[in-house]
């Protein structure tokens, strides 16, 4: 028998993990899982972004607001916005 033994690091340790998912023309998708307290780079882009959470809660920065997302909620970032995604929970959170 075969034990899956895989952990998330604990969550005093800032952590995220991505995986492209989707590739099909001009819709690119990704799976990241962000751990408490971590956070994703700012980063611009050129086209409108979609941001669904799937577990946990986010805090999505921009335009000098900030947005507080929870499971099942969407974000829809207008292209050349600079977006900056934390997690603001006490576990991980998927996007």
């Amino acid at each position: 028998m075969i034990m899956n033994t895989a952990a998330n690091p604990p969550n005093e340790t800032s952590w995220r993990m991505s995986k492209n998912v989707l590739n099909a023309g001009e819709l690119n998708g990704s799976l990241t899982l962000i751990g408490p307290g971590s956070s994703l780079e700012p980063s611009e882009s050129s086209v409108e972004r979609v941001i669904y959470v799937a577990q946990g809660v986010i805090t999505a920065s921009f335009s000098a607001a900030n947005y507080i997302l929870q499971t099942d909620e969407t974000l829809v970032v207008p292209p050349g916005r600079s977006l900056e995604l934390r997690n603001s929970g006490d576990a991980p959170a998927k996007i």
